[in-house]
């Protein structure tokens, strides 16, 4: 009944033990079990036996998985779950044309003309960069920074922190500045594999102009993106692919502890920090010591983990949910906020730019915890190693009002009276 047939397999493996449920978050949000993992098998059953049919309710609880990836930790059978919804992406969006969240057009649209999803001139997307970093940067190098969409234009200071603290521990940079695109993540979660294809096409086509080896990443899902999904394509199809590729914080840890970059106490004297693993760099890609590496390396400050960490963490609702079903949203981004108050920190730390927006944006709907300050990784170390780099908190919720008004606008009820 058109289910791709690992999907289909995985269904009926599925043993319903039910390990899975309570700890989906999509199901969290929700406390509807269609949303869980065992429900979603469960409804793929009734699919191949003729009872169910896909309709727009059931594509789009597809389609809002945050893609966390706690499934494929819990699963008893090490089914992987997140994968085979994943897989149902591509199958009932791009092969069947069923439809994808609206904001996902206007993000595809944006990228076809600008190579971006913010909606912004592509010659402005090196604008972030300033003079005495981009003085430094080379043509040519094993090395290549790649900012991503979100650093580049609406949370600038994760990517200038990031890139003065490449610098700083003695690498040789190249940038692809105004030739770099999307890494494609929305496109592929929304799917429109096709886009996405074309992405991955222009993006390794531009890192091998520049004589990369290493692609090095602040975003969690540009670095997912260029090591494993970037790697599928190229496997799939035949292609050379060479790179390796590494989060910005298993460059700087190591030029911490060496002494490479030496850090002062002032900024932090007496804060307790806590750090929020992004399931992107976590559970998908393993990497859970240099950050906290990196916050323990400034002196003076207090740190402290919160009950839920590393591969047990939380995820924080994701844009994902934000897109697709905006109220549920700030309920899981509040279990986070939650767990940083509960652990006494007074500054949530995280290094994803979308999982930053979602904190704070939780953070501000739920004002639960209105003295607590969500910030990024690469902006606290370079401001203990004595940069002043302003956060952007105030412009990137600008920019993320256009999406939320037209989100909203969206909503069947909303269009009808706009109409």
């Amino acid at each position: 009944n058109g289910i791709p047939g690992d999907v289909a397999f995985m269904a009926y493996a599925c043993a319903r033990c039910g390990y899975c449920v309570n700890t989906c978050e999509q199901y969290s949000g929700r406390g509807w079990e269609s949303h869980s993992p065992r429900g979603k098998y469960a409804y793929i059953r009734e699919i191949l036996a003729g009872r169910e049919k896909w309709d727009r309710r059931s594509v789009d609880t597809i389609l809002v998985c945050t893609t966390c990836e706690v499934c494929n930790t819990r699963c008893q059978l090490d089914i992987p779950v997140e994968h085979n919804w994943m897989t149902l992406r591509g199958k009932l969006v791009n092969e069947e044309k069923r439809g994808t969240f609206p904001p996902f057009e206007m993000m595809a649209e944006s990228l076809r003309s600008e190579n971006d999803i913010w909606a912004c001139k592509s010659e402005h997307r090196a604008d972030w960069l300033p003079a005495d970093v981009k003085e430094k940067l080379v043509e040519k190098s094993d090395v290549l920074y790649f900012a991503g969409c979100t650093a580049s234009f609406a949370e600038k200071d994760i990517a200038e922190a990031s890139l003065r603290l490449i610098q700083d521990a003695g690498y040789s940079v190249a940038y692809m500045g105004e030739d770099e695109t999307c890494c494609g993540i929305p496109m592929k979660v929304a799917g429109k594999w096709d886009l996405f294809e074309e992405i991955y096409e222009k993006n390794t086509a531009e890192a091998r102009k520049r004589g990369a080896k290493t692609i090095v990443t602040s975003c969690p899902a540009c670095g997912l993106v260029w090591k494993e999904l970037y790697a599928n394509i190229a496997a799939q199809r035949g292609d050379e692919y060479e790179f390796e590729v590494k989060h910005y914080s298993e460059l700087i840890a190591p030029a911490l502890a060496d002494g490479t970059i030496q850090l002062k106490g002032d900024a932090f004297e007496g804060k307790t920090l806590t750090f929020h693993d992004s399931c992107h760099i976590g559970r998908a890609q393993g990497i859970y010591e240099p950050p906290r590496d990196m916050l323990k390396a400034i002196p003076g400050l207090n740190y402290v983990e919160m009950e839920h960490n590393r591969e047990e963490g939380f995820c924080c609702g994701s844009v994902l949910t934000l897109v697709g079903e905006m109220p549920v949203a700030p309920v899981l981004g509040g279990f986070r906020i939650q767990e940083a108050m509960d652990a006494g920190a007074d500054t949530l730390v995280a290094l994803c730019p979308c999982c930053q927006f979602q904190l704070r944006n939780s953070n501000l709907k739920n004002g639960t915890a209105p003295n607590m300050v969500v910030d990024d990784l690469a902006r606290v170390v370079a401001t203990a190693a004595g940069y002043e780099i302003p956060e952007s908190s105030e412009f990137v919720f600008y920019m993320w009002s256009f999406f939320e008004k037209f989100i909203i606008l969206m909503a069947p009820q909303n269009m009808a009276l706009f109409m």
